[in-house]
């Protein structure tokens, strides 16, 4: 699973997967403004079925915080 949040993340931030592996700080990518990070929001959240509260949408500040975020929803799906 880890690696379909991956795939989502690099294509909504047009990333390399070098650039995800280096886990992107979203502050420190200039593709990851506020807009992005809404578009990264919408499309992780239809790729999983899952939804995201507020806090957790303004938690989600680099690529592993955001997968520590999405994965405990993803694993409550598939269960």
């Amino acid at each position: 699973m880890k690696e379909k949040f991956a795939g989502v993340f690099a294509d909504v931030l047009r990333l390399s997967s070098e650039e995800i592996a280096a886990d992107p700080k979203r502050l420190e990518t200039e593709k990851w403004d506020s807009l992005q990070h809404m578009n990264l929001v919408a499309a992780i959240e239809q790729s999983f079925g899952i939804e995201l509260s507020f806090d957790e949408i303004v938690e989600m500040q680099s690529f592993e915080k955001s997968w520590a975020i999405v994965e405990p929803k993803i694993t409550q799906t598939v269960s």
